[in-house]
């Protein structure tokens, strides 16, 4: 194996000390707002050697004793970009992250993530391994996000908010769009 906190691909020590001084650290349970350069949507991004890597990567990496290049990808729990506190971290597949999501994306026009507007009727529909799931047309807007969120529930295994809650709660109210 390798040292803690080491780039396998480089075999260069990760700075822990010039690492962690950008951090500003916290209690156990808070984020840490990383201090230094940043990316367009606000990932901390550190400079190793010739190269920019994200914070919150080496963050996990220094603390699980991982090689930078040992998992895909590594997810927020807090959904907070800049946090670099590796008790908000996990390590993730792309699609376990896409689960993770939080809210529906931009272009959505209901409001509620897998809830659209199909012919005077809620559609439920969720994607999982590429392959789309249909979950039913409902009356009424608060049902279908009811029944969207049961179907993630028993499609997904990184979907906390769902299996929290989090997104019925979030998301009660009128649709965005209901043109």
């Amino acid at each position: 194996m390798g040292v803690k906190g080491t780039d396998r691909r480089r075999m260069r020590p990760i700075d822990d000390e010039r690492f962690w001084a950008s951090v500003q650290q916290g209690s156990d349970d808070a984020c840490w707002s990383w201090q230094g350069a940043r990316s367009p949507k606000g990932y901390g991004k550190f400079r190793h050697g010739r190269a920019s890597v994200f914070a919150h990567r080496v963050a996990f990496a220094l603390a699980n004793g991982a090689f930078l290049d040992e998992f895909p990808q590594v997810d927020h729990l807090c959904h907070n970009p800049p946090c670099c506190n590796p008790a908000h971290l996990r390590r993730v597949t792309q699609k376990q992250n896409g689960e993770h999501r939080k809210g529906p994306p931009k272009n959505n026009t209901s409001g509620a993530m897998g809830v659209t507007l199909f012919r005077g009727q809620w559609r439920v529909r969720v994607v999982h391994h590429g392959r789309s799931h249909f979950g039913g047309l409902f009356d009424s807007f608060d049902e279908a996000k009811v029944a969207v969120v049961a179907l993630r529930n028993q499609l997904f295994t990184h979907n906390d908010h769902d299996r929290r809650g989090a997104d019925v709660e979030l998301e009660v109210g009128t649709p965005k769009n209901t043109e």
